[in-house]
């Protein structure tokens, strides 16, 4: 792939980035940020690593709900084809969960700005 193609290529990837407000596009962009937290793609510091643990949090909160709704609706109704098709939900929701927490836990870190950036920023008035 030449340069001129290369460029051209990236462009197009940041045009399509900065366009969130169509229905594929936020989906596109969701895909993208789970795909590289899962894969390791992205370098995590302190504030970021909380952030992935805060949606990991939502997604196995989520699917401990629907388990306890699935186990409820078993037990009071005797309904147990509705709680398997909610427990059928559950699980997924909550491995999900747990591997999004995992791999914000296991990436690697960001690099600390340089010195001389840091010193910088301090000496602003």
């Amino acid at each position: 792939m030449t340069t001129d193609k290369k460029l051209q290529a990236w462009e197009r990837d940041i045009t399509n980035r900065q366009r969130n407000i169509v229905f594929p596009d936020t989906v596109l962009n969701e895909a993208r940020f789970y795909r590289h937290i899962v894969r390791h793609k992205m370098k995590l510091n302190m504030v970021q690593r909380a952030g992935v643990f805060i949606v990991s949090a939502i997604w196995m909160g989520g699917g401990f709900f629907l388990l306890v709704e699935s186990i409820l609706a078993a037990r009071d109704h005797g309904d147990w084809r509705t709680g398997l098709i909610t427990l059928m939900s559950a699980l997924p929701m909550m491995i999900f969960g747990l591997i999004v927490a995992y791999s914000g836990l296991t990436a690697d870190s960001a690099p600390r700005p340089p010195r001389w950036w840091r010193e910088r920023k301090s000496r602003r008035p």
